[in-house]
């Protein structure tokens, strides 16, 4: 009995595909949650500014303006 015995060189075409399949489910993962972060700044970094032009109105009432009974209310260029 004769029997050849061969050693395997490289990868075959089934374990390419297989590695590059989960190459590109792992990046689009990663760039959705990179996309999603720098969304979340920007919202973040909108309620920051909000929260500053509150903070700057609410220090100017009574001192800038006079208090007066009734409702104010309007909208800012900030």
């Amino acid at each position: 009995m004769n029997l050849k015995i061969t050693k395997q060189r490289g990868f075959s075409l089934l374990e390419i595909l297989i590695a590059f399949s989960i190459l590109a489910v792992s990046l689009s993962i990663l760039l959705n949650i990179f996309a999603s972060g720098v969304n979340n700044a920007g919202v973040a970094e909108d309620y920051t500014t909000a929260v500053q032009v509150a903070e700057s109105l609410m220090a100017k009432t009574g001192v800038e303006t006079p208090l007066q009974t009734g409702q104010t209310d309007g909208i800012t260029h900030d």
